[in-house]
């Protein structure tokens, strides 16, 4: 739900943003500096056998969401671009199993 939502708001930031949005290699160390919250938070959701804080659960997915909405479409741009002209399909295949963008 997190990435329907947020997803036309960063698409409508980027179009406000014209030509002055951040540079990619801002949006990708975003994106890194946003996964690493979810790090620290892990004894947080140790609370009881087989227990999470929803309130716990929500916030890491919100955070991994805004980190993923900032490096996949700069991954997979760079993929397009990188790849050559007759494997543009594979690449963008093999992005995220190889961990391009660190998400996944």
């Amino acid at each position: 739900m997190f990435i329907i939502v947020l997803s036309g708001v960063f698409a409508a930031t980027w179009t406000k943003l014209g030509h002055r949005q951040p540079a990619k290699t801002a949006e990708v160390r975003s994106g890194h500096h946003d996964h690493g919250p979810g790090l620290p938070a892990v004894p947080v959701v140790r609370g009881g056998h087989n227990s999470i804080p929803l309130l716990a659960l929500i916030g890491i997915v919100l955070v991994y969401t805004l980190a993923e909405l900032l490096l996949s479409p700069v991954g997979l741009s760079v993929t397009t671009k990188l790849a050559p002209e007759a494997f543009h399909t594979q690449m963008v295949a093999l992005i995220y199993p190889l961990g391009v963008t660190g998400a996944r």
